[in-house]
């Protein structure tokens, strides 16, 4: 008190002490009202403009300092965040848990979700943003704060740094500690979750992204284990092999920059979605006993999702030993493909699906992942980094049996409960292709309910679908249709195939191009044995619908092996090249071939 009234009531100390106080506060001080800066004044323009007031709760965007921020896509940082965090976890469970309680109620209340996978590689810019934790001992709600951070810098860019900060609103501590004093009674809350509460434009929301392992989707995965022959393999270490290999896919890659770009963005996939994992160093040389998968490329210019799928190639040799030579390969699980295709030509309406990304859904076991090593950098310029799947692979042997036997399982489990699922997925389906079979729409889609509720408690979601009926193509969400499928396209426009077999949908027929072997023909060319088989393969037909138009092909074929002598690259004899010539001639003669996909009697029901 003493001080008080000396403060009011001397001028010239009172003066000193504001001169002091003027030149400690040098550089940070406010500014005087009125007096912003032009970035100031361009985020507080921007809040006018931008912000709403939507169901009593305010949106706002994000001042960005560009129309287009300069971040990039940094992925790869974060996941390095989150696994580094995770290792954290494992030595403080108490920690771990306090924070999976925090980071949950974000999930749980709304205030972040969880990106839908057919979304996570739209939009070209995205920002993840890495978190930790802040211990809060004397917080009331939760001992752990989660900070993301905005600064995080990835090629030399952040977030905070391409937003706008704004002008300071609030009030001085010292200014409200002063006022707190001059009243009698003081009353002090706190807006619960304020940030929270503010909901961001959904145009920025993709520049706020960041990582989390969802242990309750994670729980509905199988986990299975390699089937080794032998209790422990006999692979060798052949990290020196799949380095080489590496390098020779880096050579093509320099050579094609588009088939480099599909090939880096379809294995960036892998990481992004948790199904491989960069090996941290400290357990790179620790166990003896590993294998690293070589990868090359298979091209799908037809493929719906990318254009490259990359083959991881356990067949390859090291020492005289591979990984698909120590492991079993199992027992047949799926129908026989012509099954299937009767099946489909005796209902009136058919739906077909595809599992997507089958094989990724399954974990493998913990204890064989070493087996499943690979070698990665996105550029020669990097560090190679050891990597090793946590799913099942697309090239192991083993692959199609143990990913066929969980769907056997799921729908073994679920038997009494989803008894039309059950059946459809033991008896329709073709390594990753479901088919459903019904006599009306309305059925087709009640199976089709109980099918996609039986593969979700597995993790697994069907996708890519097509129907020959308008009622089920309204009912699915477009997004997950088949494009090459839809019913308001062409004939000459619809590209779906169900297993192998052209499918036109809007006119409900299979079709066969029986004359594409006569427009590739050279008449100038003189045929092999190969490439005769080569040609007549290109028909696929395992109903046989077309057998009439091409056994003059095949004839020729058992002309070629009657003779005996022909190796494989040897040209043929002149009066087989005439025959396999006239042959080609009466096919180019052949128009498109269509056949009624049903083949059974509709009543007035099943038509509807």
């Amino acid at each position: 008190m003493p001080v008080v009234t000396v403060l009011m009531g001397m001028t010239t100390i009172g003066e000193d002490l504001e001169q002091l106080w003027t030149l400690e506060a040098m550089g940070i001080s406010d500014q005087e009202d009125g007096q912003l800066t032009p970035a100031e004044e361009k985020a507080v323009e921007h809040f006018e403009k931008s912000t709403q007031l939507k169901n009593k709760r305010y949106e706002v965007s994000l001042p960005f300092r560009e129309r287009v921020p300069k971040v990039e896509n940094n992925y790869l940082q974060a996941l390095r965040c989150l696994e580094t965090l995770e290792r954290r976890w494992e030595r403080n469970q108490e920690f771990a848990s306090a924070y999976k309680e925090a980071m949950n109620e974000y999930f749980e209340k709304g205030y972040a979700h969880i990106v839908p996978s057919e979304e996570v590689r739209k939009p070209k810019e995205v920002f993840y943003l890495p978190h930790s934790a802040v211990m809060r001992e004397e917080s009331l709600s939760t001992s752990v704060c989660i900070v993301f951070n905005a600064s995080a810098v990835y090629k030399g860019a952040s977030l905070n740094e391409s937003t706008l900060v704004g002008p300071k609103l609030q009030k001085d501590i010292l200014d409200i500690l002063i006022k707190m004093r001059s009243k009698p009674v003081v009353i002090a809350g706190d807006i619960s979750k304020m940030f929270l509460q503010i909901q961001l434009a959904p145009t920025d929301r993709d520049y706020v992204r960041f990582l989390w392992r969802d242990e309750k989707s994670q729980n509905k995965r199988y986990e299975v284990s390699l089937p080794f022959r032998e209790r422990v393999p006999k692979v060798e270490n052949n990290y020196l092999q799949a380095l080489r290999c590496l390098e020779t896919l880096e050579r093509r890659w320099e050579r094609n920059q588009e088939f480099a770009s599909a090939y880096k963005e379809a294995m960036n996939e892998y990481f992004e979605k948790g199904y491989a994992h960069i090996v941290p160093s400290e357990e790179v040389r620790k166990p003896k006993e590993v294998f690293y998968l070589p990868h090359s490329a298979v091209m799908r210019e037809e493929s719906l999702s990318t254009s490259v799928r990359i083959v991881f190639n356990a067949s390859a040799v090291y020492k005289g030993a591979s990984l698909n030579e120590s492991t079993l390969v199992g027992p047949k699980l799926q129908k026989d493909i012509l099954d299937i295709l009767i099946k489909m030509r005796s209902k009136p309406v058919v739906i077909a699906g595809d599992i997507s990304k089958m094989f990724l859904q399954i974990q493998l076991a913990p204890t064989d992942r070493d087996y499943v090593r690979f070698l990665w950098r996105d550029e020669k310029s990097q560090v190679v980094r050891v990597c090793r799947f946590s799913s099942l692979v697309f090239g192991l042997a083993c692959s199609p049996y143990l990913a066929n036997a969980v769907i056997q399982d799921l729908a073994n489990r679920h038997g009494s409960s989803h008894p039309m699922a059950s059946q459809t997925l033991k008896n329709d389906i073709y390594v990753d292709d479901v088919f459903i079979f019904a006599d009306s729409s309305a059925e087709a889609l009640a199976k089709l309910d109980q099918v996609n509720e039986v593969l979700q408690e597995g993790s697994f979601t069907l996708t890519k679908f097509y129907s020959n009926s308008l009622e089920v193509c309204n009912a699915i969400p477009e997004e997950k249709l088949n494009p090459k499928a839809l019913l308001h396209l062409q004939p000459d426009e619809q590209k779906a195939k169900a297993l192998g077999v052209s499918f036109h949908t809007n006119t409900d027929e299979l079709v066969y191009h029986v004359h594409s072997v006569a427009t590739t023909w050279d008449p100038n060319a003189v045929e092999t044995k190969r490439t005769v088989l080569s040609k007549i393969a290109g028909i696929f037909d395992p109903l046989g619908l077309v057998a009439p138009q091409t056994i003059l092909l095949k004839i020729c074929m058992q002309s070629i092996w009657k003779r005996g002598n022909i190796d494989w690259d040897d040209n043929l004899p002149s009066d087989i090249q005439e025959e396999w010539t006239q042959a080609v001639k009466i096919l180019a003669l052949q128009q498109t071939q269509h056949f009624p996909r049903y083949i059974g009697f509709k009543t007035r029901e099943q038509m509807v």
